[in-house]
């Protein structure tokens, strides 16, 4: 059985956004005038990981997403997801070690 235990450990800020991002999945699929079966089948993702995704599964993994961005044409701005520039702690560390 797999551990879910790390799930207690996200935020309700994050649940919450990522069921924003579920959200958004559905309403991307329905303006394409797909079914879930339709959708699962044009991302080349099993019709349950299509379902895990639309209601918001943290547990669905990260490729499926990947996956179905790419099949939407939504996968522009995934790149800055971490990214360093965006890191204002990172960039703070990074400055006060730089000084030292």
């Amino acid at each position: 059985m797999p551990r879910d235990d790390y799930i207690a450990a996200i935020s309700d800020e994050m649940k919450k956004r990522h069921q924003t991002f579920a959200d958004n999945l559905i309403a991307a699929r329905k303006v394409r005038g797909w079914s879930q079966k339709e959708a699962a089948k044009r991302c080349v993702v099993s019709n349950g990981a299509y379902r895990a995704v639309e209601e918001g599964n943290l547990g669905t993994a990260v490729g499926v997403y990947w996956a179905i961005l790419d099949c939407f044409g939504l996968a522009v701005g995934v790149e800055d997801l971490a990214a360093p520039h965006k890191d204002e702690l990172g960039r703070l560390l990074r400055d006060r070690n730089s000084r030292k």
